[in-house]
């Protein structure tokens, strides 16, 4: 069973590299080349945080424990924020 613990810390690096990211590219725009290193944090996030979700869900499935409702909860937390910060990104740089 994944703990309630690992699932807020997980979501909490994730949210917080992806802001960090962000930050970096809205401010100094496409001159660094960050946007790639952005992109594939963005596909090595979601591939992490599905794992843990589905990991979370066949705990469900099995247990039926609240803890691994709250832990699918929290990972789902991040997807609105980075598509948002994806659709910032993307209209300030003109793809």
């Amino acid at each position: 069973m994944i703990s309630l613990k690992t699932a807020k810390i997980l979501a909490l690096v994730t949210f917080l590299i992806g802001t960090i990211l962000f930050i970096v590219q809205f401010i100094f725009g496409e001159g660094i080349g960050i946007t790639g290193l952005g992109l594939m944090f963005i596909v090595v996030a979601f591939l992490v945080n599905t794992v843990m979700f589905l990991i979370a869900f066949i705990d469900l499935l099995r247990t039926d424990h609240l803890e691994s409702f709250y832990v699918m909860c929290i990972l789902l937390i991040n997807l609105p924020i980075a598509i948002g910060y994806a659709y910032l990104i993307i209209e300030k740089i003109g793809f």
